[in-house]
């Protein structure tokens, strides 16, 4: 065990006077006890031994420094590691101590010396400051007391206590005594002071005891046990010298001993805490005074009965403390007066503020949309809140004393609820569905809580809040977590959930299900004209449409953009699931009506089986292989999956990535095929047509590349490169050929697709290429097919005519296969007609149709166009378009595409003659 010097080494700080908060209490050291009861016998030997008297006289002058000054020192130390009020306490006491040992000293120099002690000496004044010190420290550590009157009734108190005390002290003092004391004034003064500070400071103790808390009172316990034995020295010293029974120091000095000793033991800290006064201990403390004045009364009525009659000090003494009683009293019943006005005003303040606090929650319960409702134990309406009557347009007062069957007919969970609630103290929380007044169902969220055993309540507490928009809303955004907001059909994640579902179930006759995934075929390109507000509605007309073939067992989904999924549930063979994909490619290719324009929408639909215990993913994945297998074979019809769809699926991604690869590396290249005029049978210009060999060496027609260009997203980067390398082509002949015929008016025809026209960057790619290539943008001619003049929307003929700007001609292509009118010619920027091959020929071979070129090339002059026939394959054909008064023309007649080098050849011999006839084509003809 740690001793407290060690303690105090350790940095920990010991507070003798209050102990650790949620500690145990300092311990003391052992070897106190030892050395008090080694005290108690020196002194008892010393007293009763013979010759012991003057022994004593000498080394009890000694032990009585000893004494003092260890109870001086010990309770600075004290005073050191305390704090609060118990500080000062301590720094009074000891300081005293010290100072009564000064006086000690200075008795003990003079006895030794063998001198006697003049009365008074600078000695007395250390015995002085004693009690007056000690007396101070009581006092400060007692708890201020709240008020002027309050501590007037204390400050009374404590006069009474010091006057009872004195009273009775000195009236134990024989009469003979107090006439005996003679002298000096001084000395009568100092007869006289210290039995009246020992009064004084035994008064204090009695008062600071009654007015501490309980960590300090025991503190105040101990430091009145040792001022009670140093008082009862004193008070016998006096008497013993008065009464000329000998040498009082050798009688008297134990109780000093005693006194100081007991108060270096309280120095070193209490054995345990205080604990707090009992209702009986603070009625005692609180007659303490009283019971001091009825002493000093009955003390009275002794020295009556035995003939003493008070008189001189005495005398005096009881008249002041009947005076302190007497304002004592009156302070007591003004303090009492004064409490009960504060009172009053308390209570009074208190019932406004509850009133207020009332109110406000009154207020906050009827305002709020929230009702409250009180059911008793047999589940009838005590209280319903006012706000019933906004929310749910019910009557509050027609709703008391109603039950709960009655209050909530549509919900009988709400019973089991109610029951759950009142077997417990858990609140319980629950949805409920109820009828407002104005025959609504409304959805309800109830906290139900058990008060029925509060003495204010006895009841279920029910707290209603409606949900009905919140509930309404989290069906809605159920509803959209797995619906389509376009066309409100399945989404994705439902029809896997539906699909997981069919394909868990065990399979039976009849129980085959079907993925069908069905793909708008060229929804892209309308959707860029027509914009996407006018596809959005398509895409809702054929959902509606597609919805009116479903039964109650099938599902049909958006899985995004043009692209559907339908679940076929209960189909028996792959036969009857090609029959209903037959269905749906008839619906959907119903004339649509779009923009007032009747339009027709066809449909490549992949179909494939779903078995039990399929994986989902696998089957949509082949359904999917099956709809782009037949998107490729032609579009407007379905496939079934079969296993080598798989292969042709891989061909098609592989193709893409090596479609991808060539563009990167520039591994695709472009041929030339000349256009001529047919006038004056000079060349004209050249077609730049996209040419491109995979690894393998195998030539694949653009008719294959092409459209997997565009469903892989390269469609735009490809064209861009197209565009690049034709102008810079073209305005490389331009540079280094010299001007005539052929030269620097030679044109280039470069072809566009739809998502080109639909790419923001395209104007100002042209300008930049022309800029580059130093081209007169009139020698650059666009080529576009009819498709994309669906509607004059998307942004199409604004970028054309931003086009046609920058002195860019347009040309359309393969005019008359596609869904052009002639409103869209007399509308839109155009300035040359290609003609398509199918009009040199008839459907039953290769004769001429001159009628309807010639018409063509009418409406076109009619126009203020320039035709340009393509596909020229013979002398007839330029004999038909001749005649047909057609300017240009284009084919293997002439010359098949040429690569850059082979083209340059014949820009240069075209230089040199401008006689009409095939050139590097005779044997094609």
């Amino acid at each position: 065990m740690k001793t407290a010097h060690t303690d105090r080494m350790a940095g920990s700080r010991r507070l003798a006077s209050v102990p650790r908060e949620g500690g145990a209490p300092p311990r003391h050291p052992a070897g106190i006890w030892p050395v008090l009861l080694a005290g108690g016998a020196v002194a008892a030997g010393l007293h009763w031994t013979p010759g012991g008297s003057q022994l004593w006289t000498k080394l009890g002058a000694l032990l009585l420094l000893g004494a003092s000054v260890g109870g001086g020192l010990l309770a600075l130390r004290a005073a050191v590691s305390a704090s609060g009020p118990a500080r000062r306490t301590w720094w009074a006491v000891g300081l005293g101590a010290l100072c009564w040992a000064a006086g000690q000293a200075g008795w003990c120099w003079s006895r030794l010396a063998g001198s006697p002690t003049p009365v008074p000496s600078w000695c007395d004044l250390g015995f002085a400051l004693f009690p007056l010190l000690t007396a101070i420290g009581l006092i400060s550590v007692i708890d201020d007391p709240i008020g002027r009157l309050s501590r007037l009734r204390c400050g009374l108190e404590a006069l009474m206590l010091t006057g009872s005390t004195l009273y009775i002290e000195w009236s134990l003092v024989p009469a003979e005594a107090v006439a005996t004391v003679g002298g000096s004034t001084a000395q009568r003064l100092i007869t006289f002071y210290y039995p009246s500070m020992d009064a004084w400071t035994l008064a204090m103790v009695l008062f600071a005891s009654s007015r501490v808390g309980p960590e300090y009172r025991t503190i105040i316990a101990g430091i009145g046990a040792g001022l009670a034995a140093i008082s009862m020295a004193d008070g016998g010293f006096s008497h013993l010298i008065n009464a000329a029974a000998g040498d009082g120091l050798s009688t008297t000095s134990a109780g000093w001993f005693l006194g100081f000793l007991l108060i270096a033991r309280a120095a070193l800290g209490p054995d345990r805490a205080g604990s707090p006064m009992s209702r009986l201990h603070r009625r005692i403390v609180t007659l303490v005074p009283y019971l001091l004045v009825a002493a000093s009364v009955g003390v009275t009525v002794v020295r009556e009965l035995d003939g003493q009659r008070l008189s001189g000090f005495l005398f005096w003494d009881a008249a002041w403390v009947l005076v302190l009683l007497v304002a004592h009293h009156i302070s007591v019943l003004l303090e009492n007066e004064s409490l009960t006005a504060h009172l009053e005003h308390r209570i009074a303040e208190r019932t406004a503020s509850l009133e207020a606090t009332e109110r406000y929650y009154r207020a906050l319960v009827q305002g709020s949309s929230d009702i409250v409702v009180v059911l008793d134990a047999e589940l009838r309406a005590r209280y319903v809140s006012d706000s019933v009557e906004r929310v749910y347009a019910l009557s509050p007062r027609r709703l008391l004393g109603r039950t709960v069957a009655d209050l909530l007919p549509y919900d009988d969970g709400v019973a089991e609820q109610l029951a759950l609630a009142a077997s417990g103290t858990d609140p319980v929380l629950t949805e409920i569905t109820l009828m407002d007044g104005r025959g609504d169902r409304r959805s309800a969220e109830v906290g139900i809580t058990n008060r029925l055993d509060d003495p204010a309540v006895r009841g279920l507490v029910l707290n209603i809040r409606d949900v009905t928009e919140r509930s309404r809303l989290e069906r809605q955004l159920r509803h959209q977590a797995f619906h389509d907001g376009l066309t409100d059909l399945a989404n994705r994640s439902l029809f896997f959930e539906c699909a997981e579902r069919a394909a868990s179930q065990p399979a039976g006759p009849g129980q085959q299900s079907a993925l069908l995934i069905i793909d708008l075929d060229g929804f892209k390109t309308i959707n860029d004209n027509l914009g996407h507000h006018q596809g959005d509605e398509l895409l809702r007309v054929m959902a509606a449409r597609m919805s009116r073939l479903l039964r109650e067992v099938d599902t049909l989904a958006r899985l995004g953009g043009d692209e559907f999924a339908v679940l076929l549930v209960g189909i028996d063979t792959p036969a009857t699931a090609m029959d209903r994909a037959e269905e749906f490619l008839s619906v959907i290719a119903a004339p649509t009506t779009i923009l007032g324009t009747e339009r027709v929408v066809t449909a490549s639909i992949g179909v494939a089986m779903l078995n039990t215990g399929d994986s989902v993913s696998d089957v949509v994945r082949a359904a999917d292989t099956a709809m782009y297998v037949a998107k490729f074979g032609g579009k407007s019809r379905a496939a079934l999956f079969e296993p080598v769809m798989h292969e042709h699926s891989r061909r098609r991604f592989e193709m893409q990535g090596l479609l991808r690869n060539a563009l990167t590396n520039k591994a695709v290249r472009l041929s030339y095929q000349p256009v001529y005029d047919l006038r004056t049978a000079s060349l004209e210009g050249f077609e730049a047509l996209l040419r491109w060999t995979d690894p393998s060496g195998r030539q694949v027609p653009p008719s294959e590349f092409i459209p997997m260009a565009e469903d892989g997203g390269l469609i735009v980067e490809l064209g861009r490169w197209v565009l690049d390398e034709a102008i810079s082509q073209l305005g490389a002949w331009t540079v280094a050929l010299p001007a005539g015929p052929a030269g620097p008016n030679l044109t280039m025809a470069i072809s566009l697709s739809a998502h080109q026209l639909h790419d923001p960057g395209l104007v100002t790619a042209v300008h930049d290429a022309l800029l580059h290539a130093r081209v007169a943008p009139a020698q650059l001619i666009l080529e576009i097919t009819e498709s994309v003049f669906v509607a004059d929307e998307g942004g199409v003929s604004d970028r054309l005519a931003a086009l046609r700007s920058l002195g860019v001609r347009i040309a359309i292509d393969d005019f008359g296969t596609g869904y052009a009118s002639l409103a869209y010619l007399q509308r839109l920027p155009v300035d040359i007609l290609k003609i398509d091959r199918s009009f040199l020929t008839t459907g039953d071979g290769d004769h001429p149709a001159p009628e309807l070129v010639r018409a063509i090339v009418k409406i076109a002059d009619s126009l203020g166009l320039v035709t340009l026939a393509e596909g020229v394959e013979s002398s007839a054909h330029v004999a038909i378009l001749q005649r047909a008064r057609c300017r240009l023309a284009q084919g293997f007649y002439y010359s098949p595409p040429l690569d850059a080098e082979a083209a340059s050849a014949l820009i240069a011999g075209s230089t040199e003659s401008a006689q009409l006839g095939p050139v590097g084509g005779a044997a094609a003809s």
